[in-house]
C-alpha cells in the first residue's frame, strides 16, 4: 500500500502499564513544502475530521531523512478520561505509617502538561475510603512528554476500623473505633457522654483517632440484679397493742397486769435485696436519703400500771386515761392521760432503700442503690 496523503498507514500499540492509553504512529506522503504539524495539536488536520483518530493528540513528528522523499511520520496518542484511568490503573499495596502497615494503593494518571499538578488527583480515592498520602509528577519513559505528564499518587485506606470486646466490669460490649486521618492539628481529645476520644500522632502528617465507649450500654441504661442483704426489721405492735389482765384484790379493787401484743416480731438477718447500678458522666448525681425504720418505745410508770415496751413500729396510741378508781385499797382517786405518737413508718414497708452511694468510675460516676425487701418477700 502506498504512503500518500489519502491513504496513510497507522499502527497502534498500548502504552505500558500502569499507563493507560494508546500510542499511534501514522506514516504518510506529503509535499516537501508542507509545514510540520504542531506538537500538542490534534490529528484532524492531518487525517480529516471524520477520521477515528481525529481527536488524538500529536506528541511527536519525524521527518528525518525520508522528508526529502515526502514521507512524514506522526506519533499521536489517545488518552482515556482521568476517571477511566483511575479505575484501571489501581495497584494494591501496603503503606508503612509510623511502623504500622495499612492497606493502600497506587494510581497512575496521564494528564496534559498544562494541568499537571501533584494535587490533581487529591480527594477520596478512586473507590472511596482512601486518602492521598503523597502525589508526584514522574517521567513516563515514553514519548508522552512534554505534551503530557504522569501523576502518580499513593493512597492509604482510612475506613474506620471497629472492634468490640466484652467488659466484665460493666457487663456488656465495649466498642472501639480507630480512624486514620491526615492533618496537622486534629484536636485535643476528651470525653463526651459515654465516649472518650484519643488522638495519637504517628507521623508528621498522620494521626490515629481512637474513640471508645467508657462503659457498656447496659450500665449506661442501668442494670440491676437480685441478691440478699442483712437488715434489721424492728417489731411491730398489734391492735390492740396490749393485752390487759385484771386481778381482784381481797381488800377491794383490782391489780392490773398488761402484756404487749406484737403484729410482727423483731427480725435481723438475710432478706431479698435488689442492687441497681447506673453510670453517668458530667456532674456527680445527688444520692437519695436511705430509708429509716424509726421505732419508738412505750413506757408507762404509774402505781396502778407499769409497762415498758421495747422500741417498735406502731400507729398513734391514745389518748387514754388511767385512774385508781374509787375503791382502790391504797390510793385515793387519781388519774392521768397518756398518748404516743405514730412512728414512721407504722409497719414494715414492702421495701426500703438501705443504701444509695455514688463513687467515681471511669471518668464518670457510678451510682449504686440497694433496696431491701421485707422478710418473706419472694
Amino acid at each position: 500500500m502506498g504512503n500518500d496523503a489519502f491513504r496513510p498507514i497507522t499502527s497502534c500499540s498500548r502504552l505500558p502499564k500502569p499507563l493507560n492509553g494508546y500510542l499511534y504512529t501514522t506514516t504518510r506522503s506529503v509535499a516537501s513544502e508542507k509545514s510540520l504539524p504542531a506538537i500538542g495539536g490534534t490529528m484532524a488536520a492531518e487525517l480529516g475530521a471524520s477520521s477515528p483518530h481525529a481527536a488524538n493528540i500529536i506528541v511527536g513528528v519525524t521527518d528525518g531523512p525520508d522528508r526529502s522523499k515526502g514521507i512524514l511520520t506522526i506519533t499521536h496518542v489517545r488518552i482515556p478520561s482521568e476517571a477511566d484511568q483511575l479505575l484501571s490503573s489501581w495497584e494494591s499495596t501496603k503503606a508503612d505509617i509510623g511502623g504500622r502497615k495499612f492497606d493502600a494503593g497506587t494510581t497512575t494518571v496521564i494528564v496534559l502538561a498544562s494541568a499537571a499538578s501533584p494535587a490533581s488527583t487529591a480527594g477520596a480515592g478512586p473507590f472511596g475510603g482512601y486518602t492521598a498520602d503523597d502525589s508526584m509528577i514522574v517521567d513516563s519513559g515514553t514519548q508522552l512528554e512534554p505534551v503530557f505528564r504522569v501523576v502518580k499518587t499513593n493512597w492509604v485506606k482510612t475506613t474506620p476500623m471497629v472492634s468490640k470486646h466484652f467488659d466484665e466490669a460493666t457487663g456488656g460490649m465495649i466498642t472501639t473505633t480507630q480512624t486514620l486521618v491526615q492533618g496537622t492539628d486534629i484536636g485535643s481529645g476528651g470525653m463526651n457522654d459515654n465516649t472518650i476520644t484519643e488522638y495519637q500522632q504517628i507521623t508528621a502528617a498522620w494521626y490515629m483517632i481512637t474513640t471508645r465507649n467508657v462503659v457498656s450500654a447496659e450500665l449506661l441504661a442501668g442494670r440491676s440484679y437480685t441478691t440478699t442483704t442483712d437488715y434489721f426489721w424492728p417489731a411491730v405492735l398489734g391492735t390492740p397493742f396490749v393485752k390487759v389482765d385484771s386481778w381482784p384484790l381481797r381488800k377491794g379493787g383490782t391489780d392490773v397486769h398488761v402484756m404487749p401484743v406484737y403484729a410482727r416480731d423483731v427480725y435481723r438477718g438475710p432478706c431479698k435485696a435488689v442492687v441497681s447500678e447506673v453510670w453517668s458522666s458530667g456532674r456527680a448525681p445527688t444520692p437519695g436519703v436511705p430509708g429509716v425504720l424509726a421505732p419508738l418505745p412505750i413506757v408507762i410508770s404509774t402505781p396502778i400500771l407499769a409497762i415498758s415496751i421495747q422500741p417498735t413500729l406502731h400507729p398513734a396510741i391514745g389518748p387514754f386515761n388511767l385512774s385508781t378508781g374509787t375503791d382502790h385499797p391504797i390510793y385515793n382517786y387519781a388519774g392521768a392521760t397518756f398518748s404516743f405518737a405514730a412512728t414512721s413508718p407504722t409497719d414494715w414497708p414492702e421495701s426500703i432503700v438501705v443504701s444509695d452511694e455514688v463513687r467515681p468510675f471511669r471518668g464518670g460516676w457510678l451510682r449504686t442503690t440497694v433496696t431491701a425487701y421485707r422478710p418473706g418477700s419472694t
